[in-house]
């Protein structure tokens, strides 16, 4: 993984219990026309959830109103490791 163009980006932290808008966003990130850009993002499953609970959520790039890239992925929530509370 080339770190070459890695950015330092605030902490965004968005959770159904601390916001009442389903739609979360993150402004400010440049990314030139045919390049990409290597993001990290930490997930946790809301209060409650159990293995097996699955949650899907979209990441979109747009270009001011206009919808120019994204993906979709599923956050699968499995039962915890019984190696880490040991």
């Amino acid at each position: 993984m080339d770190l070459g163009r890695a950015c330092l980006v605030p902490r965004y932290v968005s959770s159904p219990e601390e916001r009442k808008e389903r739609l979360a966003t993150v402004g400010g990130l440049a990314i030139e026309p045919a390049s990409t850009l290597t993001a990290a993002l930490t997930l946790v499953a809301p209060k409650g959830a159990g293995p097996g609970d699955s949650y899907r959520f979209n990441v979109v790039q747009r270009h001011g109103r206009r919808v120019v890239g994204g993906s979709t992925y599923v956050l699968a929530v499995t039962a915890p490791d019984q190696r880490e509370s040991a």
